[in-house]
């Protein structure tokens, strides 16, 4: 069983904050709270490299697929992301490097119209809480 929540965003900078209340919903409502925090911080680079790099508005899904979970941002802009390695001194490009450090896994790849930027989190729960009765 595999629950999913979906949700679109426009692309003004206050989207991030709400993208980020929504998988944080998402998770402690199919009791995942453990795995919030990760999240809400990995959904906070990629939605704002949709704002910031894509400049488009985007749709954000929260997959539980027991035992992962799945976030991704789809936008509008085919352009996939590369990650940087910037300078010790330059205020940002660290998004992509967040996500790889603390995702169990992440990609990128086009689909019709723009792109989808997931990362992967595995939970310690087996299977979806409504599939185990809670």
């Amino acid at each position: 069983m595999t629950l999913r929540l979906d949700a679109d965003f426009d692309d003004g900078a206050g989207s991030v904050s709400a993208a980020r209340e929504f998988v944080a919903a998402a998770l402690n409502a199919w009791g995942l709270g453990d795995l919030a925090d990760v999240a809400v911080l990995l959904t906070s680079e990629v939605a704002t490299n949709a704002v910031a790099h894509a400049r488009t508005a985007y749709r954000l899904a929260v997959d539980y697929r027991g035992p992962d979970v799945v976030v991704e941002v789809h936008d509008r802009c085919a352009r996939l992301p590369q990650p940087r390695t910037p300078q010790p001194d330059e205020p940002g490009g660290r998004g992509l490097l967040i996500v790889d450090s603390f995702a169990d896994s992440w990609g990128a790849s086009a689909e019709p119209g723009g792109k989808v930027v997931w990362f992967v989190l595995q939970s310690e729960r087996p299977q979806p809480l409504a599939a185990i009765g809670g």
